[in-house]
């Protein structure tokens, strides 16, 4: 066989382009990126930018592809992984429900902590701080 032929037969083979990314790295990844937006306080705007840019998800999957050597330093060594979750639109799906969950974790704990302050204060501390001072007459 010549090496023609033999490029040629490598040529027309189908080829899967999307490898397995095992479900619970999968999810694995999901987590860590939505808890990478929490630790940095951003899970609202994590939320909008993903959204906003659902139409143009695969692309920016290709970018994060053609720019990870670059990329692996700011992804903790994960940019190829992150670019094959970003290819499928379920994924996208998936992120935004967990950081929907995040989310509502965040409120629940700053409810609880504002009715805990709240708790706190004893009436008299409300009428100390209502009270004009010393008056002159």
């Amino acid at each position: 066989m010549t090496l023609w032929q033999r490029l040629k037969e490598w040529w027309h083979q189908p080829e899967s382009h999307e490898p397995d990314l095992a479900p619970d790295r999968r999810d694995a990844l999901i987590e860590w990126t939505a808890q990478q937006a929490r630790r940095f306080g951003m899970i609202t705007p994590a939320y909008l930018f993903a959204e906003m840019n659902r139409p143009v998800m695969f692309v920016a999957s290709q970018f994060v592809h053609f720019f990870s050597p670059f990329a692996d330093p700011f992804l903790g060594g994960k940019a190829q992984e992150v670019g094959y979750l970003l290819q499928d639109p379920e994924n996208l799906d998936r992120f935004l429900a967990r950081l929907e969950e995040l989310g509502k974790e965040e409120d629940a704990v700053d409810q609880a902590a504002r009715a805990a302050r709240s708790k706190g204060r004893s009436p008299s501390h409300k009428a100390k701080r209502d009270d004009p001072g010393p008056r002159d007459e």
